[in-house]
């Protein structure tokens, strides 16, 4: 999926969730690719009942990381076209739309 999507969907949800607060938090996930494979890297949105979320950064493949974070609900899980080094860029990017 493309850069701008990602951004676009990411953002969409938490701003639905600050609008109308959930029971759950959710995840959204986002992957990256290298060299046309799964990289090694991964970064969580994990968005709270009341809207507010962070971004952890993992430097491992989502099936990978935490175990805890893994089993939290996936509001939607994302492929991202782009390298590994756009993670930090994705995470602005959303900020930067959130706010």
């Amino acid at each position: 999926m493309k850069f701008e999507t990602i951004v676009n969907n990411v953002a969409h949800s938490i701003k639905l969730r600050q609008a109308k607060n959930g029971i759950d938090q959710f995840t959204l996930p986002v992957t990256f690719t290298h060299k046309y494979k799964i990289a090694a890297g991964c970064v969580v949105f994990i968005v709270a009942p009341d809207g507010s979320y962070q971004a952890k950064a993992f430097d491992q493949r989502y099936p990978d990381i935490d175990p805890e974070v893994q089993h939290i609900y996936h509001g939607a899980y994302f492929e991202c076209d782009e390298d590994i080094d756009k993670m930090q860029p994705l995470i602005d990017a959303v900020a930067e739309q959130v706010n």
